[in-house]
Formats: C-alpha cells, sequence, structure tokens
C-alpha cells in the first residue's frame, strides 16, 4: 500500500522577510489569466523544442518515506530553475534529498520550519545534481493577493517561483493517495489536522484553481481552497550559475520589469548590517 508523509512544521514570522508586494515594480499587474509551467518552456525555448512537451517528471523526492516535503519543494523549484539555466534537466538524487533534510531537520523528525529552510537555501545553498544551487532572495507573498500569487507563479520557467505551506484539512489527511481536486468542504472535515502541515509548489493555473507538484503528481486544489489553508507563502528567486545558456538577459529583462531584484538585495544587505 502506497504511503505518503507530509513534514512541514507550523508557520515561523520574522519581521525581517521581505515582502513580495514591496518589491513589485508596479501595483499595475496583469498576469496571465491561466498558465501551466511546462508549456510555457516548450514555448520558450529554442525551435524545435530541445525537450518534448511534458518532460519535466514529478519526483517523489522521498516524500512517501521522509517527512522532507519542504525539501521536496525546493527540488521541484530547482528543477524548474536549472531548466530555465541549461535547457536540461537537473534533478537531485533520493540521496541528496535525504541528506539535506537530515542536515537542517537535527533529528526533528515531525519537519521543517519552511522560512527556516529558505534562510539556509539562500544563504548556504544545497547540492543537487552534485552541484551547489542557492536561491537569490525570497520574499513573503500575501495569499488573498491573487494577482502577486499569479504573477510569482507565471514566472517560474523565467526563475522566479512559489513556494508555501498549507494546513491541510482532515477531508485531505484521511486520503492522501486520493488525486481527486482539493475544495473547501462543510463540516468537522473541513477543519485543519494539526499534523497536516504540507509544503508544496504550484505550477499551472487557470480561473478555477492551481496545480501543486507534490507526491510525485500534480494535484489540482480550488482558489478558495487555495486560500483558505495557506498558513505561509513565499516567492523565491533563482541565482544563476556559470551554466546558464538560455536567453539570460532577456528573462532577467522581463523578471526585472515586474521584480526590483536590487532593492531585494539591498534590504537583505542592510537587514545583515
Amino acid at each position: 500500500m502506497t504511503t505518503l508523509q507530509l513534514g512541514k512544521r507550523p508557520a515561523s514570522r520574522d519581521p525581517r522577510t521581505l515582502r513580495f508586494g514591496s518589491l513589485l515594480q508596479s501595483a499595475q499587474l496583469h498576469p496571465p489569466a491561466s498558465y501551466d509551467c511546462e508549456q510555457a518552456f516548450h514555448d520558450m525555448e529554442a525551435e524545435p523544442p530541445r525537450l518534448p512537451l511534458g518532460t519535466t517528471p514529478t519526483p517523489m523526492f522521498k516524500n512517501d518515506t521522509n517527512p522532507c516535503c519542504v525539501i521536496a519543494g525546493r527540488a521541484h523549484l530547482t528543477l524548474r530553475f536549472e531548466r530555465r539555466e541549461r535547457n536540461a534537466l537537473v534533478r537531485a538524487t533520493d540521496q541528496e534529498i535525504e541528506w539535506e533534510w537530515l542536515n537542517e531537520s537535527d533529528q526533528v523528525v515531525e519537519g521543517l520550519l519552511l522560512l527556516d529552510s529558505l534562510k539556509a537555501w539562500r544563504k548556504w545553498g544545497w547540492t543537487a545534481a552534485k552541484r551547489q544551487h542557492k536561491a537569490d532572495l525570497f520574499a513573503s507573498v500575501d495569499p488573498c493577493q491573487l494577482d502577486h500569487v499569479k504573477t510569482a507563479i507565471s514566472y517560474t520557467h523565467r526563475g522566479v517561483g512559489l513556494i508555501g505551506g498549507w494546513e491541510l484539512p482532515f477531508n485531505v489527511t484521511k486520503r492522501l493517495t486520493d488525486p481527486e481536486p482539493w475544495e473547501v468542504v462543510k463540516g468537522p472535515d473541513a477543519a485543519s489536522d494539526p499534523a497536516g502541515g504540507h509544503c508544496m509548489v504550484p505550477v499551472a493555473y487557470d480561473d478555477k484553481g492551481l496545480w501543486f507538484v507534490t507526491w510525485g503528481r500534480l494535484q489540482f486544489a480550488t482558489w478558495g481552497w487555495f486560500q483558505a489553508y495557506c498558513s505561509e507563502l513565499f516567492a523565491v528567486l533563482d541565482a544563476p550559475d556559470e551554466y546558464d545558456i538560455g536567453d539570460k538577459q532577456d528573462g532577467r529583462s522581463r523578471i526585472v520589469e515586474v521584480v526590483d531584484i536590487e532593492r531585494g538585495r539591498a534590504e537583505l544587505r542592510r537587514l545583515a548590517a
């Protein structure tokens, strides 16, 4: 029988955390009405595309045997960030996932604090596919600001992605292997499970909801569910490495039209002083 694990501890707060809204170049955002990261890669890559549509895998990343959803979420973003940079799939091994989870967990078996893990990713990086990968910066996103949410998701193929934590309700935790859509229900099972903290990465959306990559699959949830159970949400900006062979200038120019990266870096330097 297939078993699945969670692994996100209750949300923590740090008043020094950058806010995505404060880094936006304009209050007037126009995210696409729908977005699919896989289709965006297909459209962006050289013609004919170097990688066929549907190429990006959705590995389990050990989240069936370990409560390592925070590191699994990071691995899913890294997989997509590196596809942007190298036009190739750079996938962390299960051994690398487990090592990073154990290294950050410090023997706390119930899971990781997402915010602390993001700080570690930005400060020290992590090893995936035998290479070091770091986040440039991250910023909290208000889940009620759907234009902000959609903007962050719609730049996943350009090096900005969304990662967050949800307190899964009982109707989900009682049937984790059930791929049926997640939507808000009524009754006792609508309450958040105290042991239901889970980290996921959204990679597509439309007017009805969005798709998370988690547990080796794409899981659909309605926008109402997304907002009802979201406890923390962050936009992450990738730190490009020397293997960036894509149209870096084009990708960066499009990102900086929306996000003031230098303002974020300057704020981090001020906080570290």
